[in-house]
């Protein structure tokens, strides 16, 4: 099982921490209530050593991805809803509220569009021609930054890499876009300048209501471009007024209390729109049916518009914004959401 896998990579953090036998008690007296027996303690252990904070209600991966995930989110259904050129389909007609990144081109199953419908691979070619910068990346099955590239196509050739246009497009081959480049608002450039760095709100459903669940802003670092954790990102908690938590942290474990490229330090530095990014979550889940957790990529800006980067379905992350928040994912609902395990 890849998530017991991937707690042994991170054994050193979690040997750091040494849980008191009160904090095993309270671990142990809320899973076996509600779901019937213990559970291992690595993954307490392991988000614990982040922050330093305890929290009984942390939910480990362990149970997320095999099990609750697939009950909030039908496995049939949620691979096709994640693919990413379906933005403009869910939030069409909500320009004044959120803005969704122009596509020049996207393919999907190895059928070319623009934003006006189907194209021939010729037509891509000479729409992309001069395009300049542009971002290309996968459409479906995309996470954790993989194959996201920055392009800069001048008479249709990549002068960043030197590669011809034709020869990029081919080797993605199907099920990707290309979008415009996006200028960050001056509050999130001034943290890191280089990646778009992006807020995560996670919204899921409980008892027909939609909460959201602790918040983190993903900041790239050391001239990347991308700032997932696993392409070396870094991420810091965000409270519900939109101000930083003191200590951003690295996958690794690495804490910082300042960015370490700009030297930006995070403790109560405000993001812009934070309210604002929550309500639109809450109020607009529904537009992804059949979805019980959604994990939103938004940011803002150069001009203080919301931008809406991906709605993604098929591997909402738990594990960032616990590690970094302190915070368990599910807070008020973590016994609800303990005991539709077993449903």
């Amino acid at each position: 099982m890849l998530e017991k896998k991937d707690i042994k990579k991170r054994k050193d953090l979690v040997q750091k921490v040494h849980l008191t036998n009160e904090q095993i008690k309270e671990v142990d007296t809320l899973w076996e209530e509600n779901y019937g027996k213990k559970i291992p303690l690595k993954w307490h252990q392991l988000y614990t050593s982040y922050t330093g904070k305890f929290n009984k209600n942390y939910f480990p991966e362990l149970f997320f991805k095999p099990n609750l995930l697939n009950k909030l989110n039908p496995p049939l259904r949620k691979r096709y809803l994640d693919d990413k050129t379906l933005l403009k389909s869910y939030f069409a007609g909500l320009e004044k509220e959120c803005r969704i990144l122009k596509n020049y081109v996207y393919n999907c199953s190895s059928y070319f569009y623009d934003e006006k419908g189907l194209i021939s691979f010729e037509k891509a070619i000479e729409i992309l021609y001069d395009i300049k910068e542009v971002i290309i990346k996968p459409s479906i099955d995309s996470d954790s930054g993989k194959n996201v590239r920055l392009l800069n196509i001048q008479k249709g050739i990549d002068v960043l890499s030197g590669e011809r246009l034709e020869d990029i497009l081919n080797r993605y081959r199907e099920n990707y876009v290309v979008q415009e480049r996006l200028k960050p608002h001056a509050d999130l450039a001034k943290l890191y300048p280089n990646s778009i760095n992006t807020i995560r709100i996670n919204s899921y459903i409980c008892d027909n209501q939609v909460y959201v669940s602790p918040i983190a802003l993903r900041l790239g670092r050391n001239g990347n471009i991308v700032d997932n954790a696993h392409a070396g990102g870094i991420a810091v908690g965000v409270e519900p007024n939109g101000k930083l938590m003191k200590y951003a942290f690295s996958q690794k474990g690495e804490k910082f209390t300042k960015h370490p490229n700009t030297n930006v330090s995070f403790l109560d530095y405000e993001i812009p729109k934070i309210k604002e990014m929550i309500e639109f979550t809450k109020k607009y889940h529904y537009r992804i049916p059949h979805m019980g957790i959604i994990a939103w990529d938004l940011t803002v800006d150069e001009k203080g518009n919301i931008v809406i980067l991906e709605a993604n379905v098929t591997c909402p992350s738990l594990w960032f914004p616990q590690y970094c928040t302190g915070e368990g994912f599910f807070g008020e609902n973590t016994e609800k959401m303990i005991r539709l395990l077993n449903k």
